[in-house]
């Protein structure tokens, strides 16, 4: 069994400018048997992540709390608690913040989310 608590981890600002926990990464944990990554990110209200994509991995964000605008390459609606986000590989993304609580979400990367795959739009 493993057991990681998104209450007990290192938040840092990824690339993207979201603060995010990494939960499990099969290149970082051999014990681990499977594909994808999750983390856990928050974004702050009235921020908006940099337009970014993953190249060749799918993304699935699962917001837990807040809403906020997302942007998929040129379709834009609005998500909130309770929704299940599927972002293609290769998709131009970004998710705004604007209510007044702070968005909480998981997000599944498969295959596991790589530096290089990454690309941030400055």
């Amino acid at each position: 069994m493993k057991v990681v608590s998104i209450e007990h981890n290192d938040y840092f600002r990824a690339g993207d400018y979201s603060v995010l926990t990494e939960l499990l990464h099969p290149q970082r944990d051999e014990s681990l048997a499977m594909k994808a990554s999750i983390a856990f990110a928050k974004i702050e209200p009235g921020c908006v992540t940099k337009k970014h994509r993953l190249r060749h991995s799918a993304e699935i964000y699962c917001i837990v709390s807040g809403s906020g605008l997302m942007t998929i390459d040129d379709e834009e609606q609005y998500v909130t608690t309770g929704d299940v986000v599927y972002i293609p590989p290769g998709a131009w993304q970004s998710l705004h913040n604007c209510g007044d609580a702070t968005i909480q979400f998981y997000c599944v990367v498969d295959p596991a989310w790589q530096e290089l795959d990454e690309e941030v739009v400055e």
